[in-house]
């Protein structure tokens, strides 16, 4: 019985095994649905990213003087930090304006005289930029807390700068709803637990990483786990960039609100660190302004191409600005094209480099004459 059994154990574990072997020979070199190829192509092009700094958490800033390699599937450049630990390669004299932000200010997928801080020098809008890739709204304020009093002090800076700040509305958002009381509570349990632990399996094993087959499972069941285990609201879609889509009809003012706590800590992070007026750059992400890239973005995700609102997050954060007086410079008014961005990595290219610093110096130019 027990020899029969072991047989008949072996020989499904056999064609199991032959059934998955002849299913990922069929997507990865047969037929992959459209959606699979272009996940698979993305983090191919994800495997070859490669970039390593010095930070100094106390200063918050680079360490000085240092030249960061930074390369991917689809550039490859050389960062070059300043005596103050920040990528300002085009800096000449003082400036008025301090620009904080993440890798769109830093300049990640760019070559030192294709960064937002040369290309506005170019186009005679002149800014410190301190940037720090990955960054959120946490970081912002301790950029600012710890290096605008400084960089007054050592004459980069004007003294009362006008701080410009630039949200990333992509992946920026739900970091700037982490200062309310009012967000809502998350309760891990062991089944969440368990499910999060299989997928940082999958994550972090290079041969699953490779298989088109698991990932296709991943792609098509991740979604439907997430909301069953209630990890994700349902309004919300994270898509593969790690940028975030809202449900259409989604309620704004309860996210207006929690907004405000976010600004009114910026407001006193500001006025302690001595700066002037303060004005957000809104930075369009390429899922929200191309129809195709959102697209296929939603259905790796699972999910129906009329599901989001990609107006929502810009519209809120217009909203809660003007609420607290602040300034906008709202990139999506430069009607961003997909090809000012990488395909794969969703930064800026040189172009959209240009184009953006443009269309924030056309901005100055039409509020007031630059000295």
């Amino acid at each position: 019985m027990s020899k029969q059994f072991f047989a008949k154990f072996l020989m499904v574990f056999v064609s199991l095994l032959i059934s998955l072997v002849i299913a990922e020979s069929f997507l990865r070199f047969g037929y992959a649905p459209e959606f699979l190829s272009a996940y698979m192509e993305m983090q191919n092009s994800r495997n070859g990213s490669d970039q390593s700094w010095q930070f100094d958490l106390d200063r918050f800033a680079f360490e000085p003087n240092q030249t960061i390699e930074v390369g991917h599937a689809e550039y490859e450049h050389l960062a070059r930090i300043d005596e103050q630990g920040w990528r300002n390669p085009c800096f000449v004299t003082q400036s008025r304006r301090l620009l904080v932000g993440d890798s769109f200010v830093f300049g990640i997928g760019l070559a030192d005289d294709e960064t937002l801080q040369c290309n506005l020098s170019e186009h005679g809008t002149p800014m410190y930029s301190a940037g720090v890739p990955g960054a959120n709204a946490h970081e912002y304020l301790s950029i600012i807390e710890k290096n605008a009093g400084r960089l007054q002090e050592t004459g980069n800076l004007d003294s009362s700068p006008e701080l410009v700040l630039a949200i990333f509305v992509g992946n920026d958002f739900e970091s700037l709803l982490d200062f309310s009381s009012k967000k809502p509570e998350v309760r891990p349990d062991t089944l969440t637990e368990s499910a999060n632990e299989l997928n940082k399996i999958i994550v972090l094993n290079p041969v699953f990483q490779r298989s088109y087959l698991i990932q296709l499972v991943k792609l098509v069941l991740g979604p439907k786990i997430k909301r069953m285990l209630g990890t994700v609201p349902e309004n919300v879609v994270q898509v593969g960039s790690g940028s975030t889509l809202y449900r259409r009809g989604t309620e704004t003012q309860k996210f207006v609100v929690r907004l405000d706590a976010f600004f009114e800590a910026l407001r006193a992070r500001s006025d302690a660190a001595g700066l002037g007026t303060i004005t957000l750059l809104l930075l369009p992400d390429v899922n929200e302004i191309s129809s195709d890239r959102r697209k296929l973005a939603l259905a790796l995700q699972g999910v129906s191409a009329d599901f989001s609102d990609p107006e929502f997050k810009r519209s809120v954060l217009r909203e809660t600005a003007s609420r607290h007086g602040l300034g906008v410079i709202d990139g999506y008014d430069c009607l961003p094209q997909s090809d000012w961005y990488y395909i794969h990595d969703n930064h800026f290219r040189p172009l959209g480099s240009d184009k953006m610093a443009a269309c924030i110096a056309a901005h100055y130019r039409s509020r007031s004459p630059e000295p």
